[in-house]
Order: C-alpha cells, then sequence, then structure tokens
C-alpha cells in the first residue's frame, strides 16, 4: 500500500498564478485506489514559510493515514472506531441486505434495540456483551435462525 502526497492546480479566471489542492493519493494491494483531498489550498500571495507550514501540515495527515492503514492492513483495530456506534453500524448492514436474510437481520436489530437500546459503541461489544445477547436469545428461546449470532 501506497501513499502519495499530490497537489492539484486549481483553475480560476483573470489569475496568471495557480492555485493548488493538496490531496492523498491511496494505492491499495489489490488495484484499487483512491483520493483523499486534505482541505488545504497553496495561494499564490501566501509568504513562504506559511506555504511551508501547510505542505507540513499535510505531510503529517500524510504520516497519521499510513498509520492507520498499516493498522487496518495487519488487523489493528483503530481507535477512531472503537467509540463509534454499534448499533448505527448494525443498522446500515441491515440495510445493506436483500432477500430471506434481511428479515432476521431486521429482528436482530430489533432485539438489539430492545436488550441495550440506541447508546452502544464498538468498545463496549465483547465477548461478555455478546454472552448476554446469547443470554437473552435464550431466556425469549429464539432459535439461531431468527437472529444472527
Amino acid at each position: 500500500m501506497k501513499v502519495h502526497l499530490r497537489k492539484r492546480q486549481i483553475r480560476s479566471k483573470g489569475s496568471t498564478k495557480p492555485r493548488y489542492s493538496l490531496y492523498l493519493h491511496i494505492y491499495y494491494r489489490k488495484g484499487k485506489r483512491k483520493r483523499e483531498f486534505l482541505g488545504i489550498y497553496l495561494e499564490p500571495h501566501d509568504h513562504k514559510t506559511y506555504r511551508q507550514d501547510k505542505l507540513k501540515l499535510a505531510e503529517n495527515i500524510k504520516a497519521k493515514r499510513m498509520m492507520e492503514l498499516a493498522n487496518e492492513e495487519h488487523g489493528f483495530p483503530n481507535k477512531d472506531k472503537l467509540y463509534q456506534n454499534f448499533i448505527e453500524y448494525f443498522l446500515k448492514q441491515t440495510n445493506k441486505r436483500e432477500g430471506n436474510s434481511i428479515h432476521t437481520w431486521q429482528n436482530t436489530y430489533k432485539h438489539l434495540l430492545k436488550l441495550c437500546g440506541k447508546d452502544v459503541i464498538f468498545k463496549e461489544v465483547d465477548r461478555e456483551w455478546l454472552e448476554e445477547f446469547i443470554a437473552y436469545r435464550h431466556r425469549l428461546r429464539i432459535s439461531l435462525g431468527y437472529i444472527i449470532c
């Protein structure tokens, strides 16, 4: 996986000096690539030191992104993702489903809401939490085909 910091010229009418937008060009292992625009612009009238500061900031963002991608590649969790809402993520995954399995996903979502509400972050989903969900399922005598375990 490679990450390159690139700049793209922004054309503007009436100006002879170009503006540039900085972005990351990410090349994944399976031939996929992606651009992430940083929202940092190099203006023609910027002072040299200010321009260098912007480039250093972009390099720091690039280094941080490279670390995140390397951690993901080796299976280490991203600390930011640990604090995202698990229930919202599960709902998004449910909405992607089609066919017969959608009912199972929808029923699981309903039971997750009954058991723990809408405020569960990924960090809280551990072995103990899963065992509690399985015990809840057994108390209601819900079959394996009815909800996802």
